[in-house]
């Protein structure tokens, strides 16, 4: 039996003798190829599309409003990533709150040890749902659709229509998306009008209003 190809995972971890610690953990141990280490937060997100990977690993800052928006970002607009927030002794707030983002699973890095962080990813890979502090009692839960149907929704979207739908939430143009994305004014047309279509909307107000139920936040720069 040909052996199952080893999963792919990328590291968001600021100190760097942590991000080596994982990456070689995961690699030598977890069954893992490490495709990408970052310590700079934009910069591990504007290379998921190179990198590819099917599972993350992100570090959970003690000032987590720094990383909340990071988090909602990627699981908006890579809804198939799997990703598992490390935290460091987070309140059960902060824990709710990477829930919210969109994150399959949170452990303690001031608890956890290598062979139940190992388990935890892998759990995570399957779509499954990873509690800090209850990993070990095996409470772990399948992740469904109508748990999250915002998820759902948004997995039946592509990359680029995710993207304009983001601007559109802000209020703005086709000419304004088209620069901001660096795209001509038609292929913007259709992807809003791929959008109409796949959401059930009608026109840029009903889009903008239904992304923003759906959790989409605009971005900084619009």
């Amino acid at each position: 039996m040909t052996p199952s190809p080893a999963l792919r995972v990328s590291l968001l971890q600021e100190q760097a003798l942590l991000r080596d610690s994982l990456a070689r953990v995961l690699e030598a141990h977890g069954g893992f190829t490490v495709v990408g280490q970052y310590s700079d937060a934009r910069r591990f997100l504007t290379q998921l599309e190179l990198d590819r990977p099917q599972v993350a690993v992100v570090d959970v800052p003690g000032d987590a409003s720094l990383r909340l928006p990071l988090l909602r970002e990627m699981c908006q607009f890579h809804p198939d990533l799997q990703v598992l927030a490390l935290t460091d002794n987070a309140p059960p707030e902060i824990i709710d709150g990477c829930f919210q983002a969109g994150v399959s699973g949170c452990v303690d890095s001031r608890t956890s040890q290598c062979e139940p962080f190992v388990e935890a990813l892998h759990a995570v890979s399957r779509g499954q749902r990873v509690f800090p502090g209850q990993f070990f009692e095996t409470l772990l839960q399948p992740r469904s659709p109508q748990e999250n149907p915002a998820s759902s929704v948004l997995a039946g979207l592509s990359a680029r229509e995710r993207e304009v739908l983001t601007y559109l939430a802000a209020g703005a143009d086709n000419l304004k998306i088209a620069s901001l994305l660096r795209i001509s004014e038609r292929t913007v047309k259709a992807h809003v009008s791929s959008l109409y279509r796949k959401l059930g909307q009608e026109n840029r107000t009903q889009l903008a209003l239904h992304a923003r139920q759906l959790g989409i936040r605009p971005p900084a720069e619009v």
